[in-house]
């Protein structure tokens, strides 16, 4: 209970420890809300209760303060296969530059599809096999015929490969890599 309550909330509420819990009195009604070491319960209760609760909450929902949401730090533990995780190759391609450059010059080169092998489609591939692996989507969804719709209204000239190819092909190059990394990760440490 050390802890300093900044929140506007705190107005309205006592915080209390009682069996070794803290609990949260709400000074309007006297009702106890649970309290688990943030204030959603707390402004809950005030938004959902009777015409008294919801005045005060209304007077005082501006202060409400948004939910931090905690940035990864230099120190904080790296993800295998972070999206900007590049080789020095020249022949890399970031991503969002290409993306832009390639919706401007769409009239200009046609719409010949982009070149399988090239630095571009690989990095668009080997993106689209992390959002399905990290989103744990089914592997069937390059399949779907929606999704390729998607990606055709985003740029005709992408190429989706079967479902074969990207478990066969793609996903295994990205295995690799990860474990390669892993294992010099686990050697320097």
């Amino acid at each position: 209970m050390g802890n300093k309550k900044t929140s506007a909330i705190w107005k309205f509420f006592e915080l209390l420890s009682v069996n070794e819990k803290e609990i949260a009195v709400c000074c309007l009604c006297k009702t106890t809300v649970p309290y688990k070491g943030n204030t959603t319960n707390l402004w809950f209760h005030l938004e959902r209760g009777d015409q008294l609760h919801k005045d005060e909450f209304a007077a005082i929902s501006s202060l409400k303060q948004p939910a931090t949401k905690r940035k990864r730090t230099e120190s904080g533990p790296n993800r295998l296969l972070d999206g900007n995780d590049r080789d020095n190759n020249d022949d890399d391609v970031d991503a969002n530059t290409s993306a832009s450059s390639s919706r401007n010059s769409r009239t200009e080169t046609g719409s010949q599809p982009y070149e399988m092998g090239g630095a571009y489609m690989k990095a668009i591939l080997r993106s689209l096999a992390i959002f399905l692996v990290r989103g744990m989507h089914p592997l069937s969804m390059i399949e779907d015929k929606h999704f390729r719709e998607f990606i055709k209204v985003i740029d005709s000239r992408i190429e989706l490969p079967s479902r074969k190819t990207l478990s066969h092909t793609i996903l295994p190059e990205l295995y690799a890599e990860a474990k390669a990394k892993l294992q010099t990760e686990l050697s320097q440490a």
